[in-house]
């Protein structure tokens, strides 16, 4: 997973109940994974999403996947980073948010069926509250999506 790469195996957190754990190593944790979503997994899935080539669908495919389990492989159950929801978490979960639904309604991919443990972590965050306010419903997510798609259109044509 992303932490045990960059930091040799760790324990999850017990139950620090918080967004940001007061000890150092977990704090660091934090920065490491969502450094390595911001420039490794974001970008890969957002690529396979954009991508309206379909000579470029597979390897991009490929990419958004690997990212993807990358991703999934971090959770250290329940959580990123163990038992209570951190700042971890609440850094990824709006993309993943939309992902779900950019994926299949973009591309038709579901992700669910290759990525349950995401998927549950996902849901689980999800029962938050905080999350539940957060949450941008689907019809929304779609119609920003092609709005952005048109705009960038719109902006490559002109010279």
């Amino acid at each position: 997973d992303l932490v045990t790469a960059a930091t040799g195996p760790s324990t999850p957190i017990a139950s620090c109940r918080t967004l940001l754990p007061s000890s150092p190593k977990y704090r660091a944790n934090i920065r490491l994974l969502n450094d390595q979503f911001d420039k490794d997994i974001f970008p890969k899935v957002r690529l396979y999403i954009m991508n309206e080539d379909p000579s470029q669908n597979d390897k991009l495919l490929q990419e958004c996947e690997k990212a993807l389990q990358l991703l999934q492989d971090s959770i250290a159950s329940p959580y990123f980073l163990g038992d209570d929801f951190t700042i971890a978490d609440a850094h990824v979960v709006p993309f993943v948010m939309r992902w779900l639904v950019q994926l299949e309604e973009m591309q038709g991919y579901d992700a669910r069926i290759r990525f349950p443990k995401l998927c549950q972590w996902y849901d689980l965050c999800q029962t938050r509250p905080s999350v539940q306010k957060a949450t941008i419903p689907n019809d929304v997510i779609i119609r920003v999506h092609r709005e952005k798609m048109e705009f960038l259109k719109k902006k490559q044509k002109q010279p």
